[in-house]
């Protein structure tokens, strides 16, 4: 059975993630101020996709969808990044992150959920193809489709899994890159400041 869109949005709202309305095929927000306006409030989701039926789904990161943020993995062939790949290395010299929710972007990316209690806010390159989406961001959501007219999907869907509680192998990965000095180091093993 084929649902509408507005009924995603309303499931998500009900997990307490909150939702706004994107353009269809698109990453850029409908509404004026984007995921500031973002909302459980299923009144309001219902009018958003009954002007925009086809609108693709926002999910706003951090405290106002219940302190969940994303680790988002990047993959571009043309640029040759592949944050999966980044992240399994990562991994293999510091833990594995614990299972949780995922979906696989319309590039071929990946969208890791966790909870946290913490603020986390979003930031880009904590290492290649690794991005955080926390306070102050949002992805988007599966069934939404990309530009490229490939949809968003669940690789481990939010009916079957849980969305897990970052633990400090988590914290450790986020912290990565994070320090402000972070060293350059020149070919010659000089460092740059």
């Amino acid at each position: 059975m084929a649902h509408k869109m507005v009924d995603y949005a309303l499931w998500y709202a009900e997990q307490g993630f909150a939702v706004f309305p994107l353009k269809y095929k698109s990453k850029i927000p409908i509404t004026q101020t984007g995921f500031k306006e973002a909302t459980t409030d299923f009144k309001k989701i219902k009018e958003w996709w009954k002007n925009h039926p086809h609108a693709n789904i926002g999910i706003a990161t951090g405290k106002v969808s219940g302190g969940i943020f994303v680790i988002d993995l990047d993959i571009d062939d043309n640029k040759g990044i592949n944050g999966y790949d980044t992240l399994r290395d990562w991994q293999k010299d510091n833990g594995v992150l614990p299972e949780t929710i995922m979906s696989i972007t319309g590039r071929g990316g990946y969208h890791l959920f966790f909870r946290t209690n913490r603020t986390i806010k979003s930031r880009t390159g904590i290492l290649e193809g690794i991005d955080i989406r926390g306070d102050g961001g949002y992805v988007v959501a599966p069934p939404s489709i990309h530009n490229n007219g490939s949809r968003y999907e669940w690789e481990q869907d939010p009916n079957d899994y849980e969305i897990a509680e970052a633990d400090e192998t988590v914290y450790n990965l986020l912290n990565t890159n994070s320090s402000s000095t972070a060293e350059l180091f020149r070919m010659d093993g000089n460092v740059i400041e």
